[in-house]
């Protein structure tokens, strides 16, 4: 699907209100109904909200096969690096609590789970749906709990404290920017989203996941449909937002307050970095 594909479904179908069917959160003590995708609302959520912690809460949302692979890494090394604050895992497409063993367990750690069909949509498509149900789910939890957030990618490690981020950081959104590129799916990084529990930050965030929920809902989904979304409101919602330095986000071991390895080795590089930074303490 091209770019020019993405900007006329984005036109044709950006009017349609979805809000009702994505703007609250809905916390479930009983089964929640299953999503069948791509058209159906989304499920009432099982488990507790993050509670306690100090700085913005540490977010990231996985289906269960990146749960199983990254959920211990993120989280332990969360605990290690940056002991203070509040960690939340949110698992899509279980229909019970998830049982992993963490090696680390950060003082201060949530889990939150939601069912989900994924057996008509293929490996990209469920990747591609995730990332932009990790907005959606963001804005919610915002919302709902009244604090600051900063949203991750699963497959990744914290290297520095985030403790006092929504103290020094001014913005109501925090994003990396990369307006170097001519492409929209380049043109923001969303690996590390920063959201304060701000009007400014509900509006912005509100136009970015309408127009993700819109995309899932009625076209196939581009390549990187959650960053060409962040960046079409950046250009209506500029002043809500201010740009997180790029260096926040490691390609590299030592480099960034969160590292996420790339290519074929991913899986190795990021174990090795896992014992040096966490099980060798």
């Amino acid at each position: 699907m091209s770019i020019w594909n993405f900007l006329t479904v984005d036109h044709k179908f950006n009017p349609i209100p979805l809000r009702q069917y994505f703007s609250r959160l809905r916390f479930a003590r009983e089964d929640a109904r299953v999503m069948h995708l791509p058209l159906a609302p989304l499920p009432a959520v099982h488990g507790e909200p993050p509670s306690g912690g100090e700085g913005p809460v540490l977010f990231a949302v996985a289906d269960f096969s990146y749960f199983k692979r990254f959920a211990n890494m993120f989280a332990s090394s969360a605990a290690v690096s940056s002991p203070q604050n509040a960690v939340h895992l949110h698992l899509v497409g279980a229909d019970a609590a998830p049982h992993i063993h963490i090696d680390r367990l950060p003082k201060h750690f949530s889990v939150t789970f939601e069912p989900a069909d994924f057996s008509h949509l293929n490996i990209s498509l469920k990747g591609r749906y995730c990332q932009c149900l990790r907005f959606l789910r963001l804005a919610q939890f915002v919302k709902a709990t009244g604090r600051s957030y900063v949203a991750f990618d699963i497959d990744g490690l914290f290297q520095k404290s985030f403790a006092n981020f929504a103290t020094d950081f001014k913005g109501d959104v925090g994003l990396i920017e990369r307006p170097e590129y001519s492409d929209l799916g380049l043109r923001v990084n969303a690996g590390v989203v920063f959201m304060r529990a701000t009007a400014r930050a509900e509006n912005f965030m509100d136009e970015a996941t309408h127009r993700m929920a819109l995309h899932v809902q009625h076209a196939p989904f581009i390549e990187k449909l959650d960053q060409r979304c962040l960046a079409m409101a950046l250009k209506n919602h500029s002043k809500a937002v201010a740009a997180l330095d790029a260096r926040i986000y490691g390609f590299e071991p030592g480099q960034g307050s969160f590292y996420s390895a790339k290519g074929p080795r991913k899986n190795e590089i990021l174990q090795q970095v896992f014992h040096d930074l966490v099980l060798a303490q």
